[in-house]
C-alpha cells in the first residue's frame, strides 16, 4: 500500500490573495515529514489540500501513483489527527475509535480487533468503556490517534495536535509518537510551528514561509545549513544572530549569521569585540547570555551550564570563522 505523497506546482488562492504559492514535494513512502512554519505561511492549508478538505487552485496531487485532486477525502486512504480531537462526548472511546469503521463497512469482528490493538498500542485498551469528558488532555489525544490508525490508512495527517497539551507532555507524546512511526512504517505528515517538534519528529523538514516551501531536507542538515536567513532565523532557540557592517563586509557578505552556541567570551584583550552584559537567563543546562557589543549591537550567547557573571559587567566575544554563516542582499546563503 504505496502512502508516498507528490505535490507538483501546487498553487491556492483565497480572494485574489496567494495563499500557497508552485508547492513541489515528493514525500516517499513510510516517511516521517514535518511541514513547520510561522502562523499563516500556508501549512495548514497544504495539509488540508491532501486531506481533500480543501481544492487546489492548480498543480497536482498524488498519493501513491494515483492523482487524487478530484478523489473525495474518505477515498484517499488518509486519516487526519486535528488540534481539537473532535471525539464524540456522548459515546465510549471504543466507539469514538470504531466511528469511522461503520462507513468503511468493516465486519463486527474485524473492528473489534482493530479498536482493542490500537488501543493496546497507545496504552488506552483499559480506557474503551470511558467518555471523553473523563479523560485527561493527553489520553483525549491518544483517542484521536488510534481512531486514525484503525482506519489502516495510507497515509496519516496530524494538524498541529499536541498544541493543547501541557509542556512535559507533549515531551512523552513526541516521543510515543516517535515510537508509533517506527512500528506502523506509514507515512506521517506533521504540521506544527513548534521547532522542538519539527526538529526532534521529523526524519524530513519542509520549512515554509509566506505560501511557498524555503527548504527541505533532513533537520540536523537544515539547521546546520540553512538555504536563506529566513531559514537560518526561524530555526534555533535562541535565534541566530544576524550582523552587518565591517564584520560582514570582513567576511565578504552583506550580512552574517553566527548561532548563540556558537559565539565565545573571550579573555584575550587582542581578540573580538568589547561590549558589556545586559542579561543572563540560567536554564540549569545552560545559559542565555545577552550582550551589548560595541560596535555591533545586542548579542546573544548560548553557554553550557550555569555562567557566573554580573550584569553590566565588560566582556570581549567572538566568532569562530568556521561557524560563520554568511548571506547576500538577497538572504541566500552564500557558499
Amino acid at each position: 500500500m504505496n502512502g508516498s505523497v507528490t505535490t507538483q506546482g501546487l498553487c491556492k488562492q483565497f480572494g485574489g490573495s496567494d495563499v500557497l504559492r508552485d508547492i513541489s514535494l515528493e514525500i516517499p513512502d513510510g516517511t516521517f515529514a514535518v511541514i513547520v512554519g510561522p502562523s499563516g505561511c500556508g501549512k495548514t492549508t497544504l495539509l488540508r489540500i491532501i486531506a481533500g478538505l480543501e481544492e487546489a487552485s492548480s498543480g497536482d496531487l498524488n498519493i501513491g501513483c494515483e492523482r487524487v485532486n478530484s478523489v473525495e477525502p474518505a477515498k484517499r486512504g488518509i486519516a487526519m489527527v486535528f488540534q481539537s480531537y473532535a471525539l464524540y462526548p456522548h459515546m465510549t472511546v471504543f466507539q469514538n475509535m470504531a466511528f469511522g469503521l461503520k462507513f468503511l463497512k468493516v465486519p463486527k469482528d474485524e473492528v473489534e480487533d482493530r479498536v482493542r490493538r490500537a488501543a493496546e498500542m497507545l496504552v488506552i485498551d483499559e480506557l474503551l468503556s470511558r467518555k471523553p469528558a473523563s479523560l485527561s488532555g493527553g489520553q483525549r489525544q491518544r483517542v484521536a490517534i488510534g481512531r486514525a490508525i484503525v482506519r489502516e490508512p495510507r497515509v496519516f495527517l496530524f494538524d498541529e495536535p499536541l498544541s493543547n497539551l501541557d509542556a512535559a507532555l507533549r515531551v512523552s507524546t513526541r516521543v510515543e509518537l516517535a515510537s508509533l512511526h517506527r512500528r506502523l512504517k506509514a507515512t506521517m505528515i506533521y504540521v506544527t510551528h513548534d521547532q522542538a517538534e519539527a526538529m526532534t519528529l521529523a526524519e524530513t523538514l519542509i520549512v515554509m514561509n509566506e505560501g511557498q516551501v524555503e527548504q527541505v531536507g533532513p533537520p540536523v542538515e537544515i539547521y546546520r545549513r540553512p538555504a536563506n536567513r529566513f531559514v537560518a532565523g526561524f530555526l534555533g532557540n535562541p535565534g541566530m544572530n544576524f550582523i552587518r557592517g565591517k564584520v560582514a563586509e570582513k567576511n565578504s557578505a552583506f550580512e552574517i549569521g553566527v548561532r548563540p552556541e556558537h559565539v565565545v567570551i573571550t579573555s584575550e584583550s587582542s581578540h573580538g569585540y568589547p561590549g558589556h552584559i545586559t542579561h543572563a537567563e540560567h536554564m540549569g543546562s545552560e545559559t542565555h547570555l545577552f550582550v551589548d557589543v560595541d560596535e555591533l549591537g545586542p548579542v546573544t550567547l548560548r553557554l553550557p551550564g550555569i555562567y557566573e557573571c554580573v550584569v553590566g559587567a565588560a566582556c570581549r566575544v567572538d566568532f569562530p570563522t568556521d561557524s560563520i554563516h554568511r548571506f547576500d542582499a538577497e538572504g541566500r546563503a552564500m557558499s
